[in-house]
């Protein structure tokens, strides 16, 4: 503690250190460290159950509208900065294009030459410079070139890309080009960037790993009728009633189902990453504004966050409705993670995946439940002095 407190001339004027929250970050992480080794071992116990969960198919439905609805909020992320294209992402904007190699990915354009110097070349040294370039991250395609025309061509394959994404044609292959596309419009220049973009590029992996074309789709409408003109597909109402036919006497080939079951594990991921990111969230938002429930008003009303005049709006609903909705957030994102085992808690119910454990399974589940819980309260309890602070009363 003394030495720490020895630092603290050196970060006061960056950024104040809350030195009671370090002192308890050695006994903290040791905490944490026992949570997650009870949940790893509880999940270990019942492996053959977690096995079942995630490896399951399903109704390739969900994962539909989950593609339809990223690639229209991706669409809708570019084109609401219609205004500003030029000003963002061409070389006629904020940054030409040896600036924004500089300022974007410098490391990666370490053996690219501008051209600016006398007798520099223009482009890649060498196979080794392509190389570095190549091992990313940054591999946006406006940091190569970003004239205008070179930008609107870019940007009209985007569209073309997207919109065959949203209708499922081709969809193995145009998930993937939009997901590129849109990533390298947006990684030439951050700073329109809020929280937004790391989200759509977040899901758009996941949906672009799934098989999210088969349902919802013209891949999918493309291939009954191909099935159907053969006589090999399961009709809802027919025989096997959609969902496909063993080989039998009358049905030789046997009927493919109508919508085929997809994977369930990318739609998984994407469950549990937005229960991660709306419980951090919730969780962060603690401050007092959020708690007398002024929070919804300064969102609307701070100039840097509306886009329409909105203080006719507020005089109305500012001390009442806002009030509401700003509560309904704070605990729908705190709360949101319940969804998540409400939906473990109904296949459990509907499956009853009961494979049975043995007796050392069972007492490694009940060991890990424990050490989990009581670690967890630990943890609560330890660091609840570091951040809580006495209301006027005392309390």
């Amino acid at each position: 503690m003394a030495y720490l407190t020895s630092l603290a001339p050196l970060v006061a004027a960056a950024k104040p250190v809350d030195f009671n929250a370090l002192d308890k970050s050695f006994v903290a992480g040791w905490l944490t460290l026992l949570v997650a080794l009870g949940v790893l071992g509880f999940l270990i116990s019942h492996a053959k159950t977690l096995r079942r969960f995630i490896l399951r198919v399903e109704d390739p439905r969900p994962l539909a509208v989950v593609r339809i609805g990223v690639g229209i909020c991706v669409m809708g992320n570019i084109l609401e900065l219609w205004e500003h294209y030029e000003f963002l992402f061409t070389d006629q904007g904020i940054f030409p294009d040896e600036v924004a190699r500089h300022v974007r990915a410098r490391k990666q354009f370490a053996g690219f030459g501008e051209g600016i110097a006398a007798g520099e070349p223009t482009g890649f040294y060498d196979l080794k410079a392509m190389w570095n370039w190549l091992k990313g991250p940054n591999y946006s395609l406006l940091l190569l070139e970003s004239s205008p025309t070179f930008f609107w061509i870019h940007w009209g394959a985007f569209m073309v890309a997207t919109t065959m994404m949203i209708v499922g044609y081709k969809t193995r292959w145009s998930k993937w080009a939009s997901w590129f596309l849109f990533n390298s419009i947006i990684m030439r220049n951050a700073l329109f960037w809020e929280g937004t973009e790391n989200v759509y590029r977040t899901i758009f992996v996941y949906v672009c790993v799934s098989n999210c074309g088969s349902a919802y789709s013209v891949d999918n409408w493309l291939r009954r009728r191909r099935l159907r003109r053969e006589g090999r597909l399961s009709e809802p109402g027919g025989p096997g009633n959609g969902a496909g036919l063993a080989p039998s006497d009358k049905h030789p080939r046997g009927l493919e189902p109508f919508y085929r079951a997809v994977p369930f594990w990318p739609r998984l991921l994407i469950m549990m990453q937005l229960c991660v990111m709306y419980l951090c969230t919730g969780v962060l938002k603690n401050g007092g504004v959020w708690m007398r429930g002024d929070a919804m008003y300064y969102a609307f009303n701070l100039d840097h966050f509306y886009r329409m005049p909105p203080q006719l709006l507020s005089s109305w609903l500012g001390v009442n409705l806002f009030r509401v909705n700003t509560h309904v957030t704070h605990y729908w994102e705190s709360c949101f993670s319940l969804v998540f085992v409400g939906l473990v808690i109904r296949w459990i119910r509907m499956e009853r995946p009961n494979p049975g454990l043995s007796p050392r399974q069972s007492k490694l589940a009940k060991l890990s439940l424990a050490v989990g819980y009581l670690a967890f309260w630990g943890l609560v309890l330890w660091l609840i002095p570091a951040r809580y602070k006495p209301g006027k009363n005392g309390v």
